[in-house]
């Protein structure tokens, strides 16, 4: 009897899980048009700036794209040579390291100079220690990065 009942549920799943049947959507524009499996179709009726909002949407983010991740920051100074300071010690960074981008920031009244675009905090403290000699003074800080190429 346990036999049977068994192979009645197995036989159910079976069924159940044979009447849902993916399709992919092949379609070019966002939710328009009218899809389609061997099953049947589904028509997606949608305003046409819907459209144009989703498309405006997305070009936006491709311009701005960034990513949350690390950098190390090498410099932090304020005052009237902080300026000065800052580019100093940009430049020196780039003469040793100039596969590494290094960014200048200014918040008021602070200049600042970061360098990597790190995804991982674990990258960027190696990074860190790798600088440590000829930056003994650095941190690792949570940055907007660019997005890798």
């Amino acid at each position: 009897m346990k036999n049977i009942i068994l192979i009645s549920i197995l036989y159910f799943i079976a069924i159940l899980g044979n009447a849902q049947s993916t399709v992919e959507l092949s379609q070019t524009g966002i939710f328009s048009g009218v899809y389609s499996s061997n099953a049947g179709q589904v028509y997606i009726n949608q305003n046409p700036d819907l459209q144009k909002i989703i498309n405006n949407h997305i070009s936006i983010n491709k311009e701005n794209y960034s990513l949350k991740g690390w950098r190390v920051q090498i410099f932090l100074g304020s005052g009237k040579n902080a300026r000065f300071g800052a580019n100093s010690a940009k430049s020196t960074f780039l003469s040793k390291y100039p596969n590494i981008n290094a960014y200048l920031d200014y918040n008021a009244p602070y200049f600042k100079i970061k360098v990597g675009n790190f995804r991982t905090k674990l990258e960027a403290e190696a990074f860190k220690m790798k600088i440590s000699n000829s930056f003994p003074n650095s941190w690792v800080v949570e940055s907007d990065i660019e997005k890798p190429d």
